[in-house]
């Protein structure tokens, strides 16, 4: 609630998978900026097929930006 509109972009599920090696390697997860609620130290991130899973804070995954210009 106030967040405002998600981005037409990451509507699709394709948008949602990131590759490492500049997009010609293996799929990879990538964080989101949610806490996971449930747990004290987790975030919200994309996996592999492009779902929301969560992971501890402990791993390293890739990030991804958006900007509203």
């Amino acid at each position: 609630v106030g967040e405002g509109t998600q981005y037409a972009f990451w509507v699709s599920t394709a948008n949602k998978i990131k590759r490492l090696s500049n997009g010609s390697g293996d799929t990879h997860l990538w964080w989101l900026r949610s806490p996971y609620i449930v747990g004290n130290d987790a975030f919200r991130c994309f996996n592999s097929s492009g779902d929301i899973t969560n992971y501890s804070a402990s791993y390293t995954n890739g990030v991804s930006f958006g900007f509203c210009v």
